[in-house]
Parts: structure tokens; sequence; C-alpha cells
């Protein structure tokens, strides 16, 4: 077989492969997504730790030092069209809870105009001074089939939505 043979084979076997992956496979989604992605650095809080009375004194830590460091639990909740639809603690992973908070959540929405709520807001925790408040996000989307809406927290805590 010649170069010549080979060569223009070689393309029509590329032509048909490109064709090919043009084609849809399988049925078109009926519904659209809605994702919630981020990743931050939660506010450090310390703790009072409860030393055990029973220790000798040269064994306790001083008062101002007798603490846990850890990053504040926050509650992510989400409402659709006033729906309750998630209701959850986000709490920093790794072993002293000191690693930075993150969120993935998809949910499947039906097409169409809706109103979305979330917030998340960080939760007291007992002997830590009390948190600061933040903002939720309130609005209308457009979700259409087979799309997705990405909403997410910038650096500053700010919600982007992108659709």
């Amino acid at each position: 077989m010649s170069v010549f043979k080979r060569s223009l084979a070689t393309a029509i076997l590329l032509a048909v492969m490109a064709w090919l992956s043009q084609l849809s496979w399988g049925h078109r989604p009926q519904h659209s997504q809605l994702r919630l992605s981020w990743r931050m650095n939660g506010e450090e809080i310390k703790v009072p730790r409860q030393q055990d009375p029973n220790l000798p004194a040269h064994m306790r830590l001083p008062e101002g030092q007798a603490f846990d460091s850890r990053t504040r639990p926050y509650r992510l909740q989400v409402k659709l069209d006033q729906q309750g639809v998630l209701d959850r603690r986000v709490e920093s992973p790794g072993l002293r809870h000191d690693r930075p908070l993150s969120v993935f959540q998809e949910f499947t929405v039906p097409p169409g105009r809706h109103a979305l709520e979330v917030s998340f807001s960080p939760e007291r925790v007992e002997g830590a001074p009390a948190p600061r408040p933040t903002a939720a996000y309130r609005g209308s989307l457009d979700f259409a089939a087979g799309k997705v809406n990405l909403l997410t927290l910038d650096a500053e805590g700010g919600w982007l939505v992108k659709p």
C-alpha cells in the first residue's frame, strides 16, 4: 500500500471520527442544575478548654493558654421558591477542624424562573466571641434545560452568579 493511500485512509478515518463526535448521545436533559461551589478560610476561634482539676498544678496550662483553636462552623441553608431544599452544618475538615471550609452541592431544578435564597452564616460557639453577620443571597434566576447556574462566593465574601 502506498504512502498516498495510507494518508488518504487516515484522513477519511479522521473526518468520520470528527463527524461522529458531533452527534449527540442519549436524550437531551429535561432539567437544569443549580451548583453551589466555593472554598474559603473560615474565621479562626479560640474556645476555652476545661482542664482536669485532678492534674497537679505544674501540669496545668495557665488560664490564658488553655484553649482550643479551630475554624468556626457555618450553617448552609437553601430555599428554592420558598421551599427549604437544604439545611446543613458545614464544618472545617481535619483532626483539629482547622482546614479551609469547602462547599460543593448540586440540585436538579425544573426549567423556568425560580426564586432562590441561600444563606451561609457562621454559627455561635460557646465560649467564643459572637460571629460577624453575613449577607444571604436573594434573587431570581432563569434555569434552562441542560444548563448549570453556579452560585459562588468571591474573595470578599460577596455572592457571584455564573449562568
